[in-house]
C-alpha cells in the first residue's frame, strides 16, 4: 500500500507541475489547447492507474485461486484419508464383532451341550440311587427274614433254659 500513495502525490505531482508551466508561460499555447492536453494526460494517467489497478486485482485473483485450490486439495486430501481410516476402521470393527459373535455362539453350543450332559448325568444318578434305595430295602427285609429264620432254628435245636436270658437274637448268655 505505501507505493500507492507515492504514487498519488507523484500524479499531483506531475499536474502541479503543468500548472506552473502554464502560468511561467504565458505566450504558449491558447488555453482550451491546454486544457485538452491536461484532460488527455488526466485520462492517461487515468487509464494506466486502472490498468495497473486491474493488473493487481487479476494478479490477487491468481493467487488468491492459487491459494484457494492448493486448500482445496489439502482439504480433500485429508478428508480422503479420514474416509479411508474410518472405512479401515469400520471394516476392523465388523469383522472383530463378528468374531466375537461366532465365539459367543460356540460357547452357547457348548453350555448347552454340558447342560444336556449334566442332566443326562443327574437323571442315571437318579435312577441309580432309585436302584440302590430298592436294593438296600431288599437287603434288609431278606437280613431281617434271615435273621427271624436264625432265630426260629435255634430256638428248635436248643431249648430256652430257664433262668437264662434272651438277648433278642435267640441266643443266651452263659
Amino acid at each position: 500500500m505505501p507505493p500507492k500513495k507515492v504514487k498519488q502525490q507523484q500524479d499531483s505531482d506531475d499536474f502541479d507541475f503543468l500548472g506552473s508551466q502554464d502560468s511561467n508561460n504565458g505566450e504558449g499555447l491558447p488555453p482550451a489547447l491546454q486544457e485538452a492536453i491536461v484532460k488527455q494526460y488526466i485520462a492517461s494517467k487515468e487509464k494506466k492507474k486502472q490498468e495497473k489497478e486491474r493488473r493487481f486485482l487479476e494478479q490477487a485473483s491468481t493467487m488468491l485461486k492459487k491459494d484457494l485450490s492448493k486448500a482445496s486439495q489439502e482439504l480433500q486430501t485429508a478428508t480422503e484419508a479420514m474416509e479411508t481410516e474410518y472405512t479401515k476402521f469400520v471394516n476392523e470393527y465388523a469383522a472383530t464383532e463378528d468374531r466375537i459373535y461366532h465365539l459367543w455362539s460356540e460357547i452357547l453350543k457348548e453350555h448347552l451341550t454340558l447342560a444336556a450332559l449334566i442332566q443326562k448325568k443327574y437323571d442315571a444318578g437318579l435312577t441309580t440311587a432309585k436302584g440302590v434305595e430298592k436294593q438296600h430295602i431288599s437287603g434288609l427285609s431278606k437280613l431281617k427274614s434271615s435273621c427271624q429264620d436264625f432265630e426260629s432254628i435255634i430256638g428248635k435245636m436248643a431249648p430256652k433254659l430257664e433262668g437264662e436270658e434272651d438277648d433278642g437274637m435267640g441266643m443266651t448268655e452263659d
